[in-house]
């Protein structure tokens, strides 16, 4: 009889057995699956610290690099401009009244370091004559003017920069200019033009008290 049970019994035995087998599988599967995600959660994670560790040491050397520039160039003293590489010490930002002739302009700007102001670009040319836009004394155009480094003391005409080397472009004159009309005209000045900004010299005699521009390498 027990045999005979057992045979009866037998497919329900086999069935069970399987269900737990098939129970079993899916308990593992499912922690397979749980674990795939906590890796999956931590994997991400992972390269989201990662990526603000980089940028946080790409910001922090780039933060360096700048201050490294700022320590390396582009510093003027107080009471000067910078522009590109150079410094510039406009007179009349220190005083509006006082001025003096071109070989006194010269020395004090020797005395600070410097020199004349010596025009080799066209940007240069800009920035000068732009920045003594709103520096004026008086209603003539003339009286306005800034000393530059500019001169034909060693032969009339022969205009040359006090360095010796920069060329002197002859656009820049302003319309029948240089003229030495009053005689000794020796000494180039700039002024600011609102109708062409690169027609802003003339020739102006060098004992005329004016503003002066100085210049000098930044630091």
């Amino acid at each position: 009889m027990d045999r005979v049970a057992f045979i009866r019994n037998a497919p329900e035995l086999f069935s069970t057995s399987g269900q737990g087998v098939s129970v079993s599988n899916r308990r593992l599967l499912l922690g397979l699956a749980l674990l795939s995600v906590v890796l999956l959660i931590v994997a991400v994670a992972l390269r989201i610290n990662y990526a603000r560790a980089k940028a946080g040491c790409l910001h922090d050397s780039m933060e360096f690099n700048i201050s490294a520039l700022e320590g390396s160039c582009g510093k003027c003293l107080p009471g000067w401009t910078l522009f590109n590489s150079s410094c510039y010490f406009f007179s009349y930002l220190e005083s509006a009244t006082v001025k003096k002739n071109w070989t006194d302009s010269r020395a004090d700007c020797v005395g600070r370091g410097a020199d004349l102001v010596v025009i080799d670009s066209q940007e240069e040319q800009k920035f000068a004559s732009n920045s003594i836009n709103k520096m004026k004394t008086s209603t003539s155009v003339w009286e306005n003017g800034f000393w530059t480094g500019l001169t034909d003391t060693e032969a009339e005409g022969a205009w040359v920069w006090i360095n010796n080397v920069t060329e002197v472009e002859q656009r820049y004159w302003m319309d029948d200019e240089p003229n030495n009309h009053w005689g000794g005209e020796d000494c180039g000045v700039i002024i600011y033009s609102p109708s062409n900004p690169w027609k802003t010299r003339y020739d102006g005699q060098c004992h005329t008290p004016l503003h002066w521009i100085c210049e000098t390498t930044s630091r």
